[in-house]
């Protein structure tokens, strides 16, 4: 029997070359950050700050992250609110913020409650 993983991808947008791998540092249409892989050659020589890329990935999280994404390409035929428009239209059910936020909130909303 042979096991097939269904690969997906997503456009994201690129903060910083990580400290902890060969990676990127990026930044989902959801709000969410992760660390995509990618080559070494890329890594030496990151594109500019900002820059959209193409990450293929293997599903979600329940936070709203990408399951081990690594990047594909770089995009310059579009830009931030296209690929969060197509992200929207994509994975309609993705674009809550992420647990890390909602978190936040709750805690928020429990001080308010406190103070009155």
């Amino acid at each position: 029997m042979l096991k097939v993983k269904q690969l997906l991808d997503c456009e994201v947008r690129m903060l910083k070359a990580s400290e902890k791998a060969v990676a990127f540092d990026c930044e989902l249409p959801n709000g969410a950050e992760v660390i995509a892989r990618c080559a070494y050659h890329e890594y030496q020589n990151p594109p500019p700050r900002g820059t959209i890329l193409t990450v293929a990935h293997y599903g979600f999280w329940k936070s709203g992250k990408l399951k081990h994404p690594f990047v594909l390409r770089k995009r310059d035929d579009i830009n931030w609110e296209q690929a969060v428009q197509g992200f929207k239209e994509q994975h309609p059910d993705q674009m809550c913020p992420p647990i890390k936020e909602l978190e936040g909130m709750e805690e928020e909303e429990e001080e308010e409650d406190d103070d009155s």
